[in-house]
């Protein structure tokens, strides 16, 4: 599972100009060899982790726009009953 993200169409853009980051949760079927789009996530995130914990996982932090740091969490159940922002 892959979530949000830089797909690299904008990379040297001026951060001013910059039309943010992807929403969407992409999954990766191995029996199929290819990627799907599973959900989205309320606001983008870029350059953080992802936590499992209690059977959720968590995105801390992260850059929802070039050089711009937000300090919610995202709380996401992959089993898809919902997604969460604190």
């Amino acid at each position: 599972v892959v979530v949000g993200g830089d797909d690299g169409k904008q990379i040297g853009q001026d951060p001013k100009t910059h039309r943010g980051f992807r929403t969407e949760i992409l999954e990766y079927d191995v029996a199929k060899n290819r990627w799907s789009v599973f959900g989205q996530v309320s606001s983008p995130r870029v350059t953080t982790p992802c936590v499992a914990w209690q059977e959720l996982y968590v995105v801390p932090s992260g850059e929802i726009a070039p050089g711009r740091r937000t300090p919610e969490m995202l709380i996401l159940d992959i089993s898809g009953k919902s997604t969460g922002q604190r």
